[in-house]
């Protein structure tokens, strides 16, 4: 005779995962640039305490944060022997230790599935006191003054997300030097890219234009005019570079989701409204050499788009920056020159479009569950870039402002969030605080138990 059984618990395999919590402090800041409101809500990385509860097994511990507010939890704590502590299911309640009485902190509940073989991350907030309720609804990420470029290159110094951008890197490819041998680097002359950026010798054969990959697999630059890229400065810096702006993006993952957390942003969202990504690209004083060309993809800019060569991407370019070019296109070979301020017009436009291409595919991969519709359905950055609500521009603003700035800080870009039309159906009055909330990390994992 069969009979029937019922299995109660199975055991969880202890594979290897993280879980990135993050701490930020919300308040206001007065900024010197009046076109941006004299105050704006900003949010900077908090170094601090995070008290953590498991609801099931009742244990209570704390992590410390990193100067940039990260703690990292190894999960592997969450599966252990023993009946009824191997739950895949897992409940924690974390918050944030307050420096002080002018700041409170929320307790949120997170609930994951400890077999997620997803990135786990979460963001807590300290919110001060002192922030009172924005009409203009404009939010400055305040992740700005990184060296992001190298002197007059247009891409982001970055190698974790450098495939998210139409450019070819300034890092060698690995597989083509060191005397390696390896079929992917090409036949006897080059090394085969798509895109190229640099000033070059336009009667020597190349398919890359900023390395020639030969037969021997040594390595020289495409750029006879040495005032165009600055060679010498991607050598010395460019690692260090590198992780500055691979950090920061990773930051504006977090900035963005905090700003989609602000109430007049989310009242917009539920009223249809549309909400902006400002991303601001900036260069130094210095002159462009008068012979710098772009050399790459021709970019045309359409109301609502862009194309780099034949790639289209949902990206608005400022009306009053389109105008300065012919036919709204840089155009393959154009001069620096030509355009106000010594070239860095251009310059600055450049890096402004390929930086907003950059983070648009970033926040479209790591955004989701970001903010409730009038239904109550949550939405994605993808959702709500899909549907119209959210718009991404590239705007070139030249020449850096800041003061008491290095050229390579002034190389850098900036992003806002804003929400163009004014709300005018909150009361003028202090936000109120969320006591906390419950958020489901790898949610598919847990829907499906």
């Amino acid at each position: 005779n069969r009979k029937d059984f019922d299995v109660l618990y199975t055991r969880v395999n202890k594979e290897h995962q993280e879980l990135e919590l993050a701490v930020f402090t919300r308040r206001r800041e007065y900024n010197n640039n009046v076109s941006l409101g004299a105050f704006n809500d900003v949010v900077v990385p908090t170094a601090t305490s995070i008290v953590c509860t498991d609801l099931d097994t009742k244990e209570q511990f704390t992590l410390n944060t990193t100067p940039e507010g990260i703690a990292t939890m190894q999960l592997e704590r969450f599966v252990e022997d023993g009946f009824g502590r191997d739950k895949r299911i897992k409940r924690l309640v974390v918050h944030a230790e307050t420096p002080d009485d002018d700041v409170i902190s929320t307790h949120d509940t997170l609930i994951f599935d400890a077999n997620c073989v997803e990135r786990l991350q979460h963001a807590l907030y300290l919110w001060d006191t002192a922030v009172f309720y924005d009409q203009s609804c404009t939010f400055d990420t305040q992740v700005k003054n990184v060296r992001f470029f190298v002197n007059a290159y247009w891409g982001a110094t970055t190698k974790e997300y450098m495939h998210l951008i139409p450019l070819e890197s300034m890092f060698l490819d690995p597989n083509c030097h060191n005397g390696l041998t390896v079929p992917s680097c090409g036949s006897e002359i080059h090394h085969e890219h798509k895109t190229s950026f640099t000033s070059v010798d336009k009667s020597v054969t190349h398919a890359s234009r900023l390395y020639t990959y030969a037969s021997t697999y040594t390595v020289q630059h495409n750029n006879p005019y040495e005032s165009c890229i600055d060679w010498g400065d991607f050598r010395r810096n460019g690692e260090e570079y590198h992780r500055e702006v691979d950090s920061a993006i990773n930051l504006l993952v977090h900035q963005v989701r905090s700003a989609f957390d602000r109430p007049c942003i989310q009242r917009a969202v539920q009223q249809g409204k549309k909400v902006e990504i400002r991303v601001i690209g900036f260069t130094d004083q210095n002159s462009l050499h008068r012979k710098c060309e772009y050399i790459g993809e021709s970019i045309t800019m359409l109301d609502s788009s862009v194309f780099v060569g034949e790639q289209s991407f949902d990206i608005v370019v400022r009306e009053e920056n389109r105008k300065l070019y012919e036919n709204a296109t840089i155009a393959d070979g154009m001069n620096f020159r030509t355009t106000p301020f010594g070239g860095n017009q251009l310059l600055s436009d450049l890096r402004g479009i390929y930086t907003a291409v950059l983070l648009d595919n970033v926040w479209r991969d790591e955004l989701h569950s970001l903010v409730a519709d009038a239904n109550a359905t949550q939405l994605s950055f993808s959702d709500l870039r899909d549907n119209g609500q959210l718009v991404v521009s590239a705007w070139g603003e030249a020449i850096s402002s800041e003061n008491n700035l290095s050229r390579a800080q002034k190389r850098s870009v900036r992003v806002i969030i804003t929400v163009p039309e004014p709300d005018t159906t909150a009361p003028d009055q202090p936000v109120a605080v969320e006591s906390g909330k419950t958020v489901i990390l790898c949610e598919g994992c847990v829907a499906s138990q």
